[in-house]
């Protein structure tokens, strides 16, 4: 019997590889195989387009965006070398501004320092005793010591005068 299987078995692979080969070989298998491998790619390539467009479009914002932020950064660049200018402008406006009142300022060093002391005074009697001027109080516009207090160093006297002959005469005289 198992020749006679053996047989049948043969004539059945015969007959299915007759009948596979006629299929295959067949122009109506190979074009549903065909159609069958088409519907698959379509939609596979559908899925892509479909991402595609979406990575399209949040690339498309992203470049919108990074132009806007571009654009701002360029105006806050501009804002600063603006605003720096005018930093730059105020800042040598005030140092003139500074230098001119300072300009009947004189600063005087060495002077003892004394409890309850007042500059005026003193300025005035130094000027009397050390460069032969008598000045007036209404000479002296302001005065008063600057500097941090250090142990065994007076701390210089700032004297601003009321007019810049004063303090030239001053100057002058000290000088001699």
């Amino acid at each position: 019997m198992s020749t006679r299987s053996n047989t049948k078995e043969k004539e059945i692979s015969e007959i299915v590889t007759q009948v596979v080969t006629k299929v295959i070989a067949s122009q109506d298998f190979e074009l549903k195989l065909q159609a069958c491998i088409d519907r698959a790619l379509d939609k596979k390539l559908d899925k892509f387009l479909k991402q595609i467009e979406i990575n399209s479009g949040k690339i498309h914002d992203i470049e919108v965006e990074a132009e806007k932020t571009s654009s701002e950064l360029k105006a806050m660049q501009d804002e600063i070398s603006e605003l720096t200018d005018k930093l730059n402008n105020s800042t040598n406006q005030l140092n003139q501004l500074e230098q001119y009142s300072r300009r009947n300022c004189i600063r005087v060093f060495g002077v003892e320092e004394k409890p309850n002391e007042n500059t005026d005074v003193i300025m005035m009697d130094l000027a009397s005793q050390h460069l032969g001027l008598n000045l007036n109080p209404t000479d002296i516009d302001r005065s008063h010591r600057i500097g941090k207090k250090e142990p065994g160093k007076p701390r210089a006297i700032i004297v601003k005068f009321q007019n810049y002959k004063t303090r030239e005469l001053c100057i002058k005289t000290g000088g001699n």
